[in-house]
């Protein structure tokens, strides 16, 4: 089992959100966690299936401040 974590400094940037892909796919953790998302909670939750993960938890941001979403498999 292995876990990423990142402060993305926001995910609404499609190159983020890119970059991100890239980093799930050439390391492939069992749970992905981020911080400072910066976006609404529904749109964190969203990301999970372009991500490749099946189950979500996040919590918004407040403006431009803060947010955190965490990304998991049912394998796990």
């Amino acid at each position: 089992m292995s876990i990423m974590s990142w402060n993305c400094r926001g995910i609404g940037n499609d190159a983020t959100v890119r970059e991100l892909r890239m980093l799930v796919r050439r390391f492939a953790p069992s749970v992905l966690c981020l911080q400072e998302t910066q976006v609404a909670g529904s749109r964190a939750r969203n990301l999970a299936f372009t991500l490749g993960f099946t189950n979500s938890f996040a919590v918004g941001s407040n403006g431009r401040s803060g947010g955190l979403a965490m990304y998991w498999n049912n394998n796990l």
